[in-house]
C-alpha cells in the first residue's frame, strides 16, 4: 500500500475516460486509483498481455496492482514507472475534443452505430486537432 499527499496528486477529480481519476507519483512511480472498481484491473490485464505482444517495451507501460491511501480513504489502483517528464502532461481524447469542440466525444461517438465508423471518426478528428498523421496506426498498435 501506498500513501500519496497533497503535492504527489496530479489529477484529484474522480472521472475514468470521460476525465481523470485520482492519479499521483511517487518517488519515481505513477499511481491510478480506481473510480468505478475496475479501471486498474483493465490497465494491470492489458499492460500484461503487451508483454507477451510484438511490442517493445518502450512502446507501453507495464502496471502492477496497489491499494492507494489517500485523504483516509483506500482505493484499489494501478503502479508502473513514471513514464511523465518535467514539461509532459497527460491530454485524453475527450480533453482534447472538448477543448476543440466544446462538447463531448461521448456524445459524438455513440450516435455512430457502427465501431469500424466509429474509430474512423475519432482517428480523423485527433489528426484534424492535433496535425499528427498516422494516428490510425498508433491506435491500431
Amino acid at each position: 500500500m501506498i500513501e500519496l499527499f497533497e503535492e504527489e496528486i496530479r489529477f484529484k477529480t474522480h472521472k475514468s475516460s470521460k476525465g481523470n481519476q485520482l492519479k499521483g507519483k511517487s518517488k519515481g512511480l505513477w499511481y491510478k486509483a480506481d473510480y468505478t472498481g475496475y479501471e486498474g484491473l483493465s490497465e494491470y490485464v492489458i499492460s500484461h498481455l503487451l508483454e507477451m505482444s510484438s511490442l517493445s517495451p518502450e512502446e507501453y507501460v507495464l502496471y502492477e496492482a496497489e491499494q492507494i491511501k489517500y485523504k483516509m480513504q483506500l482505493f484499489n489502483g494501478v503502479k508502473s514507472k513514471d513514464f511523465l517528464t518535467e514539461d509532459w502532461q497527460i491530454i485524453t481524447i475527450e480533453r482534447l475534443f472538448e477543448n476543440a469542440f466544446k462538447h463531448s466525444l461521448n456524445s459524438s461517438i455513440y450516435k455512430i452505430e457502427e465501431p469500424e465508423e466509429r474509430l474512423k471518426f475519432v482517428v480523423n478528428q485527433v489528426e484534424r486537432i492535433t496535425g499528427l498523421r498516422e494516428f490510425g496506426a498508433y491506435m491500431n498498435k
